[in-house]
């Protein structure tokens, strides 16, 4: 047990002040200098009569902060700027003269957010550690004064002056940041949101009368142009032999052309043989230029259908043919016959 005849000492703080109490208690005062402004633990090392004290050296002290300071207490977040219709979040927290963020909450931060001409609603969260979520929404684009106090006296930075910019969605622009939204025009889109201006289409490209354009894929194809990558992409121009009808359509042959690659188109040699998108009938093949089975190529370099009754002429033919040679041999015979007949006779 100590008593009021041992020496206390602090090493390191030649000005720590030891006071007696009863029982073999004493109290340590450290001044406030040597703790320092930054709230946590501190280590101090005790002695008594110049020996260590055992159990518990050295001893750790919880710096805890001192009392709240508006002037000390920030903000951060959305205290310049944000956008209308959407949720600002600003944090405050409260900090005592050393700047040490307090660590418990009921300070009541009063929060006033007006303009020129009226002001607006605001809700504070207490998280009960000092520090404090302030939320609000602005419908309109403007410039507003955002006031943050502590017992009565306002916070570091305060009042903020809040510049509060248009949240232009996709498909929309303000030239200024200050004006409203306003759709892309026709021929134009905006594919990020915020933006001062609508990006134009591709050359040959169109919107086809859209207005609000959310993406570049919005830009198809003009009539009578083309693009083999698809929307959003360059066209040109359509190729001879061909007809196209803007959009995603593929070019397609025009009567007398057929399609030798997907946008390259040559003539067909035979007359009347292509028709678009198919041969007519008796062409096929290549640029329609071969007789289908049962069509000859006439001396006009059209495919015509053969003649139903050539057919049954030529076997006719051959019957006659074949008949004609069993009578001339039959008479031939018959002739040779007789002719034998007579010889015998007349030698008899």
């Amino acid at each position: 047990d100590l008593s009021s005849h041992d020496v206390i000492t602090v090493d390191g703080v030649p000005s720590a002040v030891a006071s007696h109490m009863t029982n073999g208690w004493w109290e340590v005062s450290i001044p406030g200098e040597v703790v320092g402004d930054v709230s946590g633990p501190k280590s101090f090392t005790v002695r008594v009569n110049g020996g260590l004290v055992g159990g518990g050296n050295p001893v750790v002290v919880e710096v805890l902060p001192a009392a709240t300071v508006a002037t000390a207490s920030t903000a951060s977040g959305d205290v310049s700027s944000g956008f209308a219709e959407r949720m600002a979040n600003v944090t405050v927290t409260a900090r005592d003269a050393g700047s040490n963020r307090r660590l418990l909450g009921g300070d009541g931060p009063v929060v006033v957010l007006k303009n020129l001409r009226e002001s607006f609603p605001t809700t504070l969260v207490d998280h009960g550690n000092g520090e404090y979520t302030l939320t609000y929404v602005l419908s309109s684009p403007g410039l507003y004064t955002l006031i943050v106090s502590i017992n009565g006296d306002p916070i570091a930075g305060a009042p903020f002056v809040v510049s509060v910019e248009s949240y232009c969605v996709v498909g929309t622009f303000s030239p200024t940041r200050t004006d409203n939204c306003v759709p892309c025009g026709r021929d134009t889109y905006s594919a990020e949101p915020n933006q001062l201006t609508c990006e134009e289409c591709p050359e040959g490209t169109s919107t086809h009368g859209l207005e609000g354009a959310e993406s570049r894929a919005n830009c198809t194809c003009l009539v009578n142009n083309y693009s083999l990558e698809g929307p959003g992409t360059i066209c040109k121009a359509c190729p001879v032999g061909a007809t196209c009808a803007g959009g995603e359509e593929l070019p397609v042959a025009v009567p007398g052309y057929a399609a030798t690659s997907a946008d390259t188109f040559a003539p067909c040699p035979r007359r009347g043989a292509c028709l678009g998108q198919r041969c007519s009938a008796g062409h096929e093949g290549f640029l329609c230029s071969a007789c289908s089975e049962g069509y000859y190529s006439a001396s006009d370099q059209t495919c015509r259908k053969c003649p139903k009754s050539s057919g049954g002429l030529f076997a006719l033919l051959v019957i006659l043919v074949v008949l004609g040679a069993v009578v001339g041999a039959l008479v031939l015979y018959v002739m040779r016959s007789e002719e034998r007949r007579v010889g015998k006779e007349c030698r008899s």
